[in-house]
């Protein structure tokens, strides 16, 4: 009897810790227990190491050693991929079709996301349409023309209306060695542009990855901002939600 009583005790005493630990993690240091037990990441192999939780995103270091657990890839055009993950080194290596190679900045691993889900999009170079509205943003940009942008777009329904929007990404950073430089990101919906998400004569944007973090419809866009100068370039990883309609920055980067 007094064996079952302390072995009551005992158990009492486990639950009763691991309750005051579920109500610490949930309501002062404000995580999902879940999370904490079994992590949420998003990661490549150059720079982008982000943790999830709760809809959001938090940097996580400048390393990533956990490949084990429930985890997805993506190539950062969207599309799912077969194959193993594993750690060589202290760098992530994919394994494909029996034969592996280190996991390059075009492969992004997920680990234990759930409605979180990789968007697939395709790069298009500028259409005539695009042309004129790029042109028209560019009739307040002095000393330059468009022949000297690389431009891209990007069709696809951003906020979840069922209408098709476009993303232009633009930049001459490279292209120009004297006078005014300019890099900018723009959301349209393919007759003019409805808003200047990003813009910068130092710092270039580029599309990295599309994704629906909550599963609500609304894209969220991964986006690789680089600060050039002559000796070459610093980069890094910002995360772009819609937020009352527009765009906005919902995790920035420190060049």
């Amino acid at each position: 009897m007094n064996l079952k009583r302390k072995d009551l005790k005992i158990i009492m005493v486990i639950i009763g810790i691991f309750i005051i630990y579920l109500l610490a993690v949930t309501f002062v240091f404000k995580r999902n227990p879940l999370d904490v037990i079994s992590p949420n990441y998003i990661v490549n192999s150059d720079g982008l190491f982000w943790n999830y939780s709760n809809g959001k995103i938090s940097d996580m270091g400048t390393s990533f050693n956990k490949t084990d657990g429930n985890y997805r890839i993506f190539l950062n055009n969207g599309d799912e991929v077969e194959g193993d993950v594993y750690n060589r080194a202290g760098t992530i290596s994919v394994a494909r079709s029996g034969s592996s190679e280190l996991m390059d900045s075009g492969y992004i691993l997920a680990t234990n996301i759930g409605r979180l889900d990789f968007v697939k999009y395709k790069v298009n170079n500028v259409s005539p349409s695009g042309n004129v509205i790029i042109r028209t943003y560019l009739d307040d940009f002095s000393g330059s023309s468009l022949a000297e942008f690389d431009v891209e777009e990007v069709r696809l329904d951003l906020d979840g209306d069922n209408e098709e929007d476009v993303l232009y990404f633009l930049s001459n950073l490279k292209n120009r060695d004297n006078g005014i430089k300019k890099s900018s990101l723009l959301v349209g919906d393919g007759s003019k542009i409805n808003q200047v998400v990003a813009e910068s004569a130092i710092e270039r944007y580029d599309l990295y990855a599309i994704i629906d973090i909550t599963g609500d419809g609304k894209k969220e866009l991964i986006v690789k901002k680089r600060a050039l100068d002559e000796e070459g370039y610093d980069e890094c990883y910002q995360l772009y939600g819609i937020e009352d309609g527009k765009y906005k920055v919902i995790h920035d980067c420190e060049l």
